[in-house]
């Protein structure tokens, strides 16, 4: 990004299903999906944001990586008040029990998972396999596509595990670049735009 003098700090590893074409899912998500419809798992866009990022987001991000989410509850509620048509949140629940969700950012050809997260009964009920299928599900008709966002630490280490989980919605690699400008300089690209 010369024209702007824009320099590299990372290169993410991102994950996207195309929507406008068939979806070949791994066998095992096949089989999660399965394992929640039997556990009568209910999935709702109900924009539950608030038990969300109390019961299952913070706590979850807290207790397995020692970070908060990049947007505070308060933060997200104001965001989806200013947007409630382009900040969702979809949750899995087993009898009334919120065991999983993701934040879903809407943009014209995309639905963007921004904030991916479950309980262990979330996982091991197969509820967030079920989530990412009826999302996928939801928006194969309005999208193009479906991202399921990076899988790495800042660039660095691939997290192996969450790929290949990724991949199994049918997922395909893209790299997502992060660079640094001085914004006096965004009037170079409006040429571009």
């Amino acid at each position: 990004m010369k024209m702007i003098n824009a320099q590299c700090l990372r290169v993410d590893t991102s994950f996207v299903t195309h929507l406008n074409e068939d979806i070949h899912l791994q066998e095992r998500r096949k089989r999660n999906i399965k394992k929640a419809e039997k556990n009568s798992v209910q999935i709702k866009i109900d924009n539950n944001f608030k038990d969300y990022w109390k019961q299952i987001l913070e706590p979850n991000l807290w207790e397995r990586y020692k970070t908060k989410p990049v947007h505070s509850l308060e933060e997200i509620l104001l965001l989806h008040q200013k947007f409630p048509e382009h900040i969702l949140q979809a949750n899995a629940y087993i009898q009334d029990k919120m065991v999983a969700g993701i934040t879903l950012f809407i943009f014209e050809q995309t639905a963007h998972c921004q904030y991916i997260s479950s309980i262990d009964e979330g996982r091991t009920s197969g509820a967030i396999d079920l989530l990412f299928f009826r999302m996928i599900e939801h928006f194969k008709s309005q999208k193009k596509y479906f991202s399921m966002g990076t899988s790495n630490n800042d660039g660095n280490d691939l997290n192996l595990g969450v790929s290949e989980y990724k991949e199994g919605f049918d997922a395909k690699i893209y790299a997502h670049f992060h660079y640094e400008f001085e914004t006096k300089n965004i009037h170079q690209l409006e040429k571009f735009i």
